[in-house]
């Protein structure tokens, strides 16, 4: 019986690789998890595009919105604030740094965030929510535009505010926690528009340990709020996709727990209920 706790397992980085995409695919389908993220300028969006067509089941596919890795998806951006001559994007930390120096046109994020929804949709994905690659929206001035194009659209957004029932040894991550819930406070003060969400953020990085069923289930377990997201990076084995992310490791490990029968035993148990943004109450 459920405890009434609302669980969004989304997996992140659909459209990265090739490693990405056959693992979400595969775990979409099998109804292993319900939600993914799209990165509409990844390398293997096209093959993501693809897979979502051929899909057996609903999918809820919302927009990774990436601001700080590949090429920028409009043509206003080249040579902008946020790229370099050549349109790519600059990385996380010179766009943190741009904005702390106030250099972040809030005008071009937005443009760019239609830019990349209009992309998702073209190529046939019903945009289900909206989060960020690399927690970008953590800085009030990519989550200001973000809340305005939610709202207008009614897109539920992800809050990046890490669980305070989450509490890692290590003290690097501790402040790094503290300084993504000051953010993440900060950004909720800009918007005026309450958009629907998850609470809090639950995340292995967050936790500093390793992937596990029994990591994960602690983690959801221990968290007070009534609607969490538990954020998660599978993908398969892929030489590809170690070439354009450091977390391999763990999307691997990920791959594994979710393909595993105590994940599948777990989803079953009835003790939480597991959703897609589309469906918070």
């Amino acid at each position: 019986m459920s405890c009434g706790k609302q669980v969004i397992v989304n997996a992140d980085d659909y459209g990265l690789s090739s490693g990405a995409n056959n693992a979400i695919a595969s775990l979409l389908n099998r109804r292993r998890i319900k939600s993914a993220t799209l990165m509409v300028n990844g390398p293997a969006f096209r093959q993501a595009a693809d897979l979502h067509a051929s899909r057996e089941c609903r999918w809820f596919i919302g927009l990774h919105f990436n601001l700080t890795q590949f090429r920028a998806v409009s043509p206003d951006l080249i040579e902008s604030s946020l790229t370099d001559r050549n349109g790519n994007f600059l990385g996380r930390g010179r766009l943190f740094r741009r904005w702390c120096q106030g250099r972040l046109d809030p005008n071009l994020i937005e443009t760019e965030l239609r830019a990349q929804l209009q992309s998702a949709r073209a190529s046939g994905f019903e945009v289900s929510h909206v989060d960020s690659h690399q927690h970008a929206h953590c800085i009030p001035a990519v989550f200001r535009a973000i809340c305005r194009v939610a709202a207008e659209q009614g897109l539920p957004v992800r809050h990046v505010n890490p669980d305070p029932a989450v509490r890692p040894r290590s003290i690097r991550r501790r402040l790094q926690n503290a300084v993504l819930r000051v953010l993440a406070r900060a950004s909720l003060r800009a918007c005026s528009d309450r958009l629907p969400g998850n609470q809090t953020l639950l995340s292995i990085f967050a936790s500093n340990s390793r992937p596990s069923v029994e990591a994960y289930r602690e983690m959801i377990e221990s968290s007070a709020s009534n609607c969490v997201e538990l954020m998660v990076h599978p993908a398969c084995e892929d030489k590809g996709h170690r070439a354009v992310t450091g977390i391999a490791d763990v999307s691997e490990m990920d791959w594994q727990v979710l393909n595993s029968d105590a994940w599948s035993a777990l989803l079953a148990s009835g003790h939480y209920d597991f959703i897609a943004y589309p469906e918070v109450r």
